[in-house]
């Protein structure tokens, strides 16, 4: 080759790849495209799901604060951790439970018969028609119709004239009705028990009247002793001048002694007549006690919420087994709020702790008070603590029965520096907070005393010694996980909510 002609340039074809057949395209799995996609979802939610903990974000963040938190994950000029951080705020912490509950009566007794027996009378109203002058009093229409033969009650009426029998009585007592206590509701028609009283008195009387002359003749037994001493002791003195034998003397020491067993006998009379009129008083008394409960009275000031029976029913003995409540009384000058409180949350009621009560069917009520007993045991059943609320109630429109929801404070904290949650975590069963000092993260471990889900009091562990916040710490809430001790940090502070 001539070294003087310049080199022939081999100009190479670019290098194209041979490209697929239609075959090829179709060996390609289609399930190797499935596979790539369900792969990229299932690691965009793992993200979502894990990367919020290793920042150390909380389940209680709101998106807005969790897209701060994403955004300020690394600070941009790669030298500090941006955080987010909180201050403590000071505030009245209250936690308190939520819980439904009933309205009962203050008291309720349901009023049963003692004794059998027939209905006699039943308690009527105190009211009293209107007969004032000039105005007649108001008149009921005869029972019997006019085509019916008339009884002889009728047959009198109509014989005077007049157009009806009028109603001196005035209408019973029925639900509703205002009782006193003490007040005879219901009298029952028992003969037998008034005849016992009167039987057991008269045996009472023959007892006294026995006593009596017990007593009586007590007094001749003693004026017999005295009598027969003294003649004792005339004839031993004529025995002691021989004027009467020995014989006399014995004779009439005899005498003595049967006088003294006489009155010895009158004493011991005396005893077992006493003893018996104690007993017929007893048998009195009794027989009082029985017949009294022919009359059932109301327990305590209230209103009768039902009544059974009316005159002239025939009612069991309630030890039969077979008898039926007469009538029911209840109180309701004050109600009582029931609530069966959680396990989990039944430690923390106290008696005096404030509550409030809201009723579904007057939702604009707020009914304040505070409560007044609660259970000293869980109810082995439902594990729940029964816990009471009384209310007074004078104008009565609070009314047993009524159902609404009642919040009950469990814990109140005055002057609390209040924490978000998220400025706490744990770590092997200890609890910590990151204080932002001089821009560095200072790990810091602390004790919740407060913790009600959303905001914490927390108090500081150092050196053993329990010490509270101040207000002038800088929390950080964000980006926990990845804080180490004593990092430089760039804070964004989140406005107090």
């Amino acid at each position: 080759m001539n070294d003087s002609q310049p080199p022939t340039l081999v100009q190479e074809e670019p290098h194209t790849p041979p490209r697929r057949t239609d075959a090829a395209n179709r060996r390609m799995p289609w399930r190797t495209w499935v596979l790539a996609g369900v792969s990229a979802v299932g690691l965009g939610a793992l993200g979502y799901v894990f990367l919020p903990s290793l920042i150390g974000a909380h389940p209680s963040q709101s998106a807005a604060e969790r897209g701060a938190q994403m955004r300020n994950y690394h600070d941009p000029d790669g030298q500090a951790l941006s955080v987010n951080t909180v201050m403590p705020q000071r505030k009245t912490l209250v936690k308190s439970l939520e819980q439904p509950g009933s309205l009962r009566p203050w008291a309720q007794a349901e009023l049963y018969a003692k004794v059998s027996g027939y209905i006699k009378r039943l308690a009527r109203e105190t009211a009293t028609p209107d007969v004032s002058p000039g105005k007649s009093p108001p008149t009921v229409p005869l029972l019997a119709p006019p085509t019916a033969s008339k009884t002889p009650l009728a047959q009198v009426a109509s014989a005077m004239g007049v157009r009806g029998v009028p109603p001196w009585q005035p209408p019973l007592k029925d639900l509703g009705s205002a009782v006193k206590a003490g007040e005879v509701l219901v009298e029952l028609d028992v003969p037998e028990l008034h005849q016992d009283v009167t039987q057991k008195s008269s045996l009472l009387k023959q007892c006294e009247a026995e006593l009596v002359q017990a007593r009586t003749n007590l007094g001749l037994y003693e004026a017999a002793v005295t009598l027969q001493s003294k003649q004792l002791a005339r004839i031993r003195e004529l025995a002691a001048k021989r004027t009467v034998t020995d014989e006399l003397v014995d004779e009439k020491q005899a005498e003595l002694t049967v006088a003294q067993s006489r009155l010895a006998n009158a004493h011991a009379d005396i005893v077992v007549k006493e003893a018996r009129v104690h007993v017929a008083r007893d048998e009195v008394e009794r027989a009082k006690i029985l017949a009294a409960y022919t009359q059932i009275r109301a327990p305590f000031d209230g209103a009768i919420a039902y009544r059974t029976v009316d005159e002239g029913d025939f009612v069991q003995n309630a030890s039969t087994g077979q008898s039926r409540p007469l009538l029911s009384i209840i109180d309701i000058h004050k109600v009582k709020v029931v609530l069966q409180v959680p396990e989990r949350e039944a430690i923390f009621v106290q008696p005096e702790a404030e509550a409030e009560m809201r009723l579904d069917t007057r939702e604009h009520w707020r009914l304040q008070g505070k409560v007044s007993r609660v259970s000293p045991s869980l109810d082995t059943q439902s594990r729940t603590r029964q816990v009471e609320i009384d209310l007074d109630n004078p104008t009565g429109k609070l009314l047993p029965g009524m159902y609404g929801e009642a919040t009950v404070v469990l814990q109140k904290i005055e002057n609390a520096q209040a924490i978000p949650a998220t400025a706490v975590y744990s770590r092997r069963g200890e609890n910590f907070i990151i204080q932002v000092i001089d821009g560095v993260a200072q790990r810091q471990k602390v004790r919740i005393r407060y913790d009600d889900g959303k905001e914490l009091e927390v108090v500081k562990l150092i050196d053993g010694r329990e010490i509270p916040l101040d207000g002038t710490e800088e929390l950080i809430v964000s980006n926990k996980g990845e804080i180490a001790e004593g990092q430089r940090v760039k804070c964004s502070r989140l406005a107090a909510r």
